[in-house]
């Protein structure tokens, strides 16, 4: 009887450490809920929490939204709330004062978009261009901040250094 509970307790405990090494995420991973129905490529994505030290409920009236120029597709989701991320797009969700919610871009066409009012909150991006697409993210003085080929991981991202993007 007592191999039994052995066996059975090592098989616990084993189990316990699968879950937990599947349960535990990267730090800057957000939540990727999984392929859109239809087979289309596309992916839903969970927009992240509201982000420290902002209440939801509470719209700030000074406040100014989240833009891009040339402008995109945007929506707007609650902390949690999900969206869809259509193959060959890069998408971008940035915390929207104006709304209390955020706001989910979705650059497609290939070209140099420059953000306006992405501070203060940070958001998270998602890619799910073509393989061959390369992004690239320019700080203030059109300086390279980071490229990357396609990363099928919603990533948490800080915003504020940004201030355009070119996603091919």
């Amino acid at each position: 009887m007592s191999v039994k509970r052995s066996i059975i307790g090592v098989f616990g405990i084993l189990l316990a450490v699968v879950v937990a090494a599947f349960a535990a995420a990267p730090a800057n991973a957000a939540a990727v809920r999984g392929h859109a129905p239809g087979g289309t490529g596309a992916v839903v994505l969970v927009n992240p929490p509201a982000p420290s030290g902002v209440r939801p409920a509470v719209i700030r009236p000074n406040a100014v939204a989240p833009t891009s120029s040339p402008a995109v597709n945007v929506t707007h989701g609650a902390p949690g709330s999900t969206y869809t991320c259509n193959a060959g797009d890069l998408c971008a969700s940035v915390w929207d004062p104006t709304t209390s919610s955020y706001a989910d871009f979705r650059f497609y066409v290939c070209q140099r978009y420059y953000l306006s009012y992405w501070t203060g909150a940070g958001g998270s991006y998602f890619d799910n261009q073509t393989s061959d697409a390369h992004t690239y993210f320019y700080g203030a003085t059109g300086n390279v901040l980071t490229s990357f080929y396609p990363q099928y991981t919603n990533i948490n991202y800080d915003w504020d250094p940004v201030y355009s993007i070119r996603n091919c």
